[in-house]
């Protein structure tokens, strides 16, 4: 059994005249476990998929409202009921996963700013990333001066792997 043969938000609904639940996995479940693996282990950033993060966000929030509200309605219900507690860690387990691949992206942004920067890598970010990717790197531009780069001679001050430091 993998990670991904595992079920994820089961819904249960009824087999065709068999009276037996049948378990319905949501095809962005494998589409983000797949990409939060690729990312995982990939040396650079792979291009984002705005698509499934917004749905497997939208389903998250859904999921976490539908168990929120059976939680409120249900004072009689049993806290240790099976189904209830599988499908609240499942959609933990679901929400670690988005998390992490956002985690991992963000890591690899601020190790090498300067390299996702460039235009032709502009295109494997969201606009979100790009944004912060800008700002992270504008900041660390204005701590290296104000603390470093005044202290070393004009002519060694530049922020480009162009230099000579010999």
């Amino acid at each position: 059994d993998s990670f991904e043969d595992q079920d994820s938000f089961q819904a249960s609904g009824q087999a065709a005249g068999q009276g037996e639940e049948e378990a319905f996995v949501h095809e962005d479940v494998d589409r983000l476990i797949r990409r939060w693996r690729n990312e995982k282990y990939a040396p650079e950033i792979l291009p984002f998929d705005k698509d499934v993060i917004q749905n497997m966000s939208e389903l998250l929030e859904f999921v976490a409202e539908t168990l929120d509200g059976e939680r409120n309605e249900g004072e009689g219900q049993d806290p240790h009921d099976p189904d209830f507690c599988l499908r609240n860690i499942d959609l933990e387990r679901m929400r670690y996963v988005l998390r992490d691949y956002l985690r991992i992206r963000l890591w690899k942004l601020t190790r090498w700013p300067q390299h996702y920067l460039e235009p032709k890598n502009q295109d494997l970010l969201s606009a979100a990333e790009r944004a912060f990717l800008s700002e992270y790197w504008d900041n660390k531009r204005l701590f290296l001066d104000n603390r470093l780069l005044t202290t070393i001679p004009p002519s060694k001050r530049a922020l480009n792997e162009k230099l000579d430091f010999l």
